[in-house]
C-alpha cells in the first residue's frame, strides 16, 4: 500500500510541476538587473520614436515651405534674385541632408566591436 501511495504522490508532484511550468512565464527575466536592462531598452527606444517623428515633422515643415517659396517665386507672387532663390534652396537641402544625416548617425548607431579596442 506504501508503494501505491508514494506513486500517487510522486504523480501528483510531477502534475503539479507541470502545471506550474506551463503557467508561468517563460520569458520574465528572474535577475534584477537584466529587468532594469530591458526596461532601459524600451524606454530608449520609445525615446528614440518620440524624436524620430519630431524631426520627420520638422523636416516636413521645412521642406514644404521651400517648395511653397520656390512656387511663389516661379509664379512671380515673391521675387527674389537668382542668387538669392538658389542659395536658399540649396541651403536649406544642405539642412535638410545633414539633418537626417545625423538622426541616422545617432539614433541608430553602430554597435562597438569589442575587437578593435
Amino acid at each position: 500500500m506504501s508503494a501505491l501511495l508514494k506513486d500517487e504522490l510522486q504523480k501528483d508532484l510531477t502534475q503539479q510541476i507541470k502545471d506550474q511550468l506551463r503557467y508561468s512565464e517563460k520569458t520574465q527575466p528572474t535577475h534584477p538587473m537584466l529587468e532594469q536592462k530591458i526596461r532601459n531598452l524600451a524606454s530608449d527606444r520609445d525615446m528614440k520614436r518620440l524624436y524620430a517623428r519630431g524631426f520627420i515633422a520638422i523636416l516636413l515643415v521645412q521642406l514644404i515651405a521651400m517648395n511653397l517659396i520656390f512656387i511663389a517665386s516661379g509664379l512671380e507672387w515673391i521675387n527674389f534674385k537668382q542668387w538669392q532663390l538658389e542659395l536658399y534652396m540649396g541651403g536649406t537641402l544642405a539642412e535638410v541632408f545633414g539633418i537626417v544625416l545625423v538622426i541616422t548617425k545617432n539614433l541608430f548607431p553602430q554597435p562597438q566591436d569589442s575587437s578593435e579596442s
